[in-house]
């Protein structure tokens, strides 16, 4: 990861930009790569947590769309 010394008019600079992704870390501007998807299949422990998030999204979205309609 290379560190930036940056103009004074850039010291807000963060997020992604094409392939290169800026951030700040404890007061510097970082830039890194964008990391890249891995290759290898998920455990089973990572399709279960994505199985849990998925259905707490759906409650939210259902919570939401109730409390909507009760306004």
């Amino acid at each position: 990861m290379a560190k930036v010394i940056l103009n004074p008019l850039f010291t807000g600079v963060r997020g992604r930009v094409g392939n290169v992704i800026y951030r700040r870390i404890n007061g510097e501007t970082h830039v890194s790569a964008v990391p890249r998807p891995s290759t290898k299949p998920p455990s089973p422990a990572q399709l279960a947590a994505r199985e849990r998030f998925a259905a707490a999204s759906r409650a939210r979205a259902a919570a939401k769309t109730a409390e909507a309609r009760n306004e």
